[in-house]
């Protein structure tokens, strides 16, 4: 069976939707966890560098930072060179 160049397309488009959604919903949750850790909400500043690094790191080393002192994590979130 052959799939057409629209049919891809429409495929493709389902797909990123799809992943971008996964991402959102990692991002929400773990901004929730970290704010939690910190016992404050993330800053627009902390919140942009989580969302970027969502889409780098694996899921294991985010919640690993998740785990560190509240001082360490808030000093991670700054860092824009820390992975």
């Amino acid at each position: 069976m052959e799939i057409s160049v629209y049919q891809m397309g429409k495929l493709e488009g389902q797909l990123e939707s799809k992943l971008k959604g996964e991402l959102k919903g990692e991002l929400e949750t773990l901004a929730l966890i970290y704010a939690r850790q910190l016992q404050r909400p993330l800053t627009e500043a902390e919140r942009s560098t989580l969302a970027q690094r969502v889409g780098t790191l694996s899921v294991d080393r985010l919640l690993d930072v998740a785990e560190q002192s509240a001082d360490a994590l808030a000093e991670w979130l700054g860092d824009p060179a820390a992975s």
